[in-house]
């Protein structure tokens, strides 16, 4: 019998609160849970994090350079993870010693070290520390109001809020997905940076979206400023912001995070399923597209009942995991893999359960239960280059009956909820003409460099009104960012200091990608976790010697089977799939008015219909099928086999096909 258990998490709470699959069977005449032996030390990427007598954590790089490992089993070591985690309660310090994981203290900042470069990684708050901060434990505690108020009416068992972010009546997407990206994205092609997508339900509530922008990133800065990230590391973050001059949302004083989500699941009916409620970043993945010299806040917002484990978060690849309560945040890099463990009843555990002091019990006649965890990140393209990438074309949906539109599509009324504020909405826009004309003036000799009175006229143009006030740019805003961009020595020291920084960073990964089997390519950002009863278990078979240097390979299978008829787009609001992407478009135009287009990653078609032979009229001459004749290229053929009629689905059921795995942003 295999000592590796790979189990499956069924429901975590019913509507009474019954025991959850987390708790492992592991052997009733013993006391493994306390008294296991001690296990064989296994080398995993990284080192047994060990805390310094300065009240730090050291987390020590087993590897110099990923590229030079054998990146198999680099993924299986973060893949492999303790079956003992799934327990419900606190972990004693004994067993977090056999399975080489630790568990973060509040205020107690983690470093990732490899040889002499030593970076600030993460740290954990605890919901003292953030009673410590009354402001922010105000937004805490608004924020969860504003999550979890009943919708009024016919839904009064589920949120407000989250039927305004779904876009629906009542209903939420076809696939059970429940995760909701809030802030700036990009599109398919990686080319544009702009707001995420909005539908006609945001916009009737835009002063609400506003204001959980704002307060989630009010939040989310003002738990990193206060941590204990090195202050010059800070200062050398905020010089590169206006050096790039990003697009942040809901503050000006965000100069940090690009983007949020926020990840709904509920506690009650069928329980919590994360990889049901929020897809693949419900289970084992990293952020990979994140950028490694950043931070990501996970802030948790849940409102749960009494009994209730809050559930935990393992950041696997470092070997740490934080017990995650509500008012709590935990700073952590996302591009390093982790895995959220969802909220459940105690059972039959002994340990000591999870407990609140400071949390408010919201009234259960004008809230719903439910786990909420916001998610405040920072990625790589959009806070290198959002500046240089805002998209200039208002879309249709954002259009008006009287046909205006302007280049400015995410700074109109129904768009502007994004900046939180309008000054962070003028200023951002403000920055980005203060650093293009002074990257022009060094790209195009006949320019001059912008100068203090090129800063005054740029804030002329980008002034704006407030109940019948006129309100204009920061002059030293402008100014920053000019200073920042201009070819001197002191920005050429900077620039190699950050370049030596963000080396440091992205050499500390310990992988980027999980592959996809029988595809080329980068991979993806999710892959399997390994739950294990003894440590190194998984890894047992695997060979540790290093593997050759991949070699550059062709995509396999791209050309579909032609006796089929294959649907690669799938309606990101309903389960109908299409031939081609504009039919697609043409039907998300009809059917679903109310959200704006966003275009679909192309997917397996799960069940494509088999392709009718055509008509025999020539006697008896065998059939030929479409694609099978031997004149043609295999492109070709391909147009010829996925024609279909304007909307594309005329041989698709609904409700037939599921959601593919891939995470488009």
């Amino acid at each position: 019998m295999s000592n590796q258990s790979h189990l499956q998490d069924g429901p975590a709470l019913g509507s009474e609160l019954t025991a959850s699959s987390r708790a492992p069977a592991l052997p009733s005449n013993s006391n493994y849970a306390t008294e296991g032996p001690i296990r064989n030390k296994i080398e995993y990427n990284y080192k047994y994090p060990t805390l310094q007598p300065d009240g730090t954590v050291i987390i020590e790089a087993n590897f110099m350079d990923r590229n030079k490992e054998n990146k198999r089993v680099m993924i299986a070591k973060n893949c492999e993870v303790p079956l003992e985690l799934k327990l419900r309660g606190r972990l004693p310090d004994k067993m977090d010693k056999k399975i080489q994981y630790r568990r973060c203290r509040s205020r107690e900042p983690f470093f990732v070290q490899q040889g002499n470069n030593k970076n600030y990684n993460g740290e954990f708050i605890g919901e003292e520390a953030i009673h410590a901060m009354p402001d922010v434990e105000r937004s805490f505690n608004h924020l969860r109001e504003i999550i979890f108020r009943r919708s009024e009416g016919e839904f009064t068992n589920q949120s407000h809020f989250e039927m305004i972010l779904a876009g629906t009546h009542g209903k939420f997407g076809p696939d059970g997905r429940r995760d909701y990206r809030l802030g700036f994205t990009q599109d398919q092609n990686g080319q544009v940076i702009q707001g995420c997508p909005i539908n006609s339900h945001m916009i009737k509530n835009v002063d609400l979206i506003e204001e959980f922008h704002r307060e989630t990133a009010f939040i989310a800065t003002k738990v990193l400023e206060s941590s204990g990230c090195p202050r010059d590391v800070l200062d050398l973050v905020r010089r590169q912001y206006d050096v790039n001059a990003p697009c942040t949302y809901g503050s000006e004083d965000n100069k940090y995070f690009m983007a949020n989500q926020l990840n709904l699941s509920p506690i009650a009916g069928n329980g919590v399923d994360l990889q049901i409620t929020i897809g693949e970043v419900g289970g084992h993945h990293g952020d990979f597209n994140d950028d490694p010299t950043s931070w990501t806040v996970l802030l948790n917002l849940s409102n749960l009942p009494k009994g209730c484990d809050p559930g935990r978060i393992l950041l696997t690849g470092l070997r740490v995991y934080a017990d995650m309560g509500p008012n709590t945040a935990l700073i952590f890099k996302g591009v390093h893999t982790h895995l959220p463990l969802p909220p459940g009843p105690m059972g039959e555990s002994t340990l000591p359960p999870y407990v609140t002091k400071y949390v408010p019990e919201l009234d259960t006649s004008k809230y719903i239960y439910g786990r909420g965890m916001n998610v405040n990140y920072p990625k790589k393209l959009g806070m290198e280059q959002s500046g240089l990438r805002l998209r200039t074309i208002t879309p249709d949906f954002l259009i008006d009956k009287d046909g205006l539109a302007s280049t400015f599509s995410d700074f109109l009324p129904k768009t502007s909820a994004v900046w939180g504020t309008p000054r962070n909405a003028w200023e951002s826009k403000t920055r980005a003409s203060a650093m293009n004309l002074t990257r022009l003036s060094r790209l195009q000799p006949q320019s001059l460099p912008p100068s203090a009175e090129t800063a005054k006229a740029i804030a002329l143009l980008h002034r704006w009104q407030e109940g019948g006030i006129i309100y204009g740019t920061r002059l030293e805003q402008i100014q920053a960012v000019i200073d920042a961009d201009l070819d001197t020595q002191s920005n050429k020291e900077h620039q190699e200091k950050w370049a030596e920084y963000a080396n440091s960073c992205e050499k500390q990964i310990s992988q980027m990608f999980f592959p996809t089997d029988g595809r080329s390519g980068r991979g993806r950002k999710g892959g399997p976790t390994n739950w294990v009863t003894e440590l190194g278990s998984s890894l047992s078979a695997m060979s540790f010697t290093a593997e050759p240097p991949a070699k550059k390979g062709h995509k396999k299978n791209d050309v579909p089977d032609p006796d089929f008829i294959w649907h690669p787009y799938k309606c990101p609001h309903c389960d109908k799939r299409y031939v081609r992407i504009n039919a697609c478009q043409n039907h998300c135009k009809v059917h679903h008015k109310g959200f704006e287009w966003r275009v679909p990653a192309r997917t397996t078609d799960p069940n494509p219909k088999k392709r009718k032979p055509k008509a025999n009229t020539g006697g008896p001459k065998a059939v030929e099928e479409i694609g099978h004749n031997d004149s043609g290229s295999s492109k070709r053929k391909f147009e010829e086999i996925t024609e279909g009629d304007e909307d594309g689905h005329e041989e698709v059921e609904a409700g037939m096909f599921g959601e593919s795995d891939e995470n488009v942003d």
